[in-house]
């Protein structure tokens, strides 16, 4: 069996390429730099250099699955440069990936803007909520897949996924701190889901290798932020955490809506996903 996977970053790109290869398929493993040494030693994988963005000319053989985990993360960023990046990249993903039986896009539960609780699949989503741009381009790209890929979809929803090797959720809660204490926008004991990395891409083989179809949300546990900053900080060695109300970034989102909109939403919702069996469900 033969999968090819996009990746942005080595998080979630690295664990899905080692636990297929391990697993004795052959990957493709798409990057966007030219050269990469970590999986050398990794015979039945075949990395090739490929920015999304613009088409592949490389023809490729047969593919049974593709995985689509390359995404623009920086939700600081305006609407336009993520459409770029998330979303209308898509037309050359949909070129490439013509003949292939399985596409699986890891999405995220960001598209849950403004929904609280207990989030499962059915959830309606109401368009007009998602007023941070990495939350609507996600959105759109969920969109744009159902509507033009004609091959069975599997989208992936999966929360706060962690875990060595993490390039982004970690590294940009630690870029927020004072005098080595983070800094906590506080809303009480504010719970959300969290997904550990080898569950997530545990999940994601066994949806590619039973061809299991839909969409699914994916954690692995809940905490509180409060404990998860707590554990955070003991683990950078830094001093502890400075919590800071929420309202304080409700000020700041009447200056900055796409970037603090996004903060409180985070923050001052309980975001608790109901997360799907897979042992012994096939729609």
């Amino acid at each position: 069996m033969k999968v090819a996977i996009t990746g942005s970053t080595w998080f979630i790109w690295w664990y899905l390429v080692r636990y297929f290869a391990n697993k004795w398929w052959d990957v493709i493993a798409f990057w966007r730099k030219k050269n990469v040494d970590i999986f050398d030693s990794l015979l039945n994988v075949e990395y090739m250099s490929w920015d999304i963005n613009t088409p592949l000319t490389t023809k490729i053989s047969w593919i049974d699955a593709f995985i689509h985990s390359a995404a623009n993360l920086d939700y600081e960023k305006n609407l336009k440069d993520l459409m770029v990046d998330n979303v209308l990249a898509l037309r050359n993903i949909l070129e490439f990936s013509k003949g292939i039986n399985h596409f699986v896009y890891i999405s995220s539960s960001s598209v849950y803007q403004w929904q609280s609780w207990l989030l499962n699949v059915e959830t309606k989503i109401k368009v007009e909520d998602l007023e941070n741009s990495y939350c609507h381009t996600k959105y759109l790209a969920e969109e744009y897949i159902r509507e033009h890929f004609k091959n069975h979809v599997t989208l992936l929803r999966p929360r706060a996924v962690y875990g060595d090797w993490d390039r982004s959720l970690v590294p940009n809660i630690l870029k927020h701190q004072i005098f080595k204490k983070l800094i906590l926008p506080w809303n009480g004991n504010v719970r959300t889901s969290i997904t550990e990395i080898n569950d997530f891409v545990e999940k994601t083989y066994r949806v590619v290798s039973k061809k299991i179809y839909w969409v699914y949300n994916i954690s692995t546990d809940i905490d509180r932020y409060e404990s998860l900053y707590k554990k955070i900080a003991r683990e950078n060695n830094l001093k502890w955490i400075i919590k800071i109300p929420i309202c304080f970034f409700r000020i700041l989102a009447i200056f900055n809506r796409n970037k603090y909109n996004y903060i409180v939403d985070t923050f001052e919702k309980d975001k608790i996903l109901i997360s799907t069996d897979f042992i012994n469900e096939n729609k």
